[in-house]
């Protein structure tokens, strides 16, 4: 069962990510920045591979050198565990 995280825990979370925000829907969002149109459309496939196996999809969008990331758990229209620990394997794949 998913639980929606208090603002406390969330602020704690906050603190192991790196330059992500929380929108004015709190939801957590991040922009990546890229060289190019393909390489931000090969980064969002990756986002899709592991969004896949993680079973929790991020909104995506994609521009010329941009992939925009925005994060909550539709469920409970909030933010959960799951979306910390999709934002992380997010920070993983931009970082290689």
């Amino acid at each position: 069962m998913l639980f929606r995280l208090s603002s406390d825990i969330i602020n704690e979370y906050m603190k192991n990510l790196d330059q992500w925000i929380l929108n004015k829907e709190k939801h957590l969002e991040k922009d990546f920045v890229f060289s190019d149109f393909i390489s931000a459309m090969n980064f969002a496939n990756k986002i899709a591979v592991e969004a896949e196996k993680l079973s929790h999809h991020p909104n995506l969008n994609i521009s010329w050198g941009n992939c925009k990331v925005e994060i909550w758990t539709h469920d409970i229209n909030g933010l959960s565990d799951r979306d910390f620990i999709l934002a992380s394997v997010i920070e993983k794949i931009y970082g290689k």
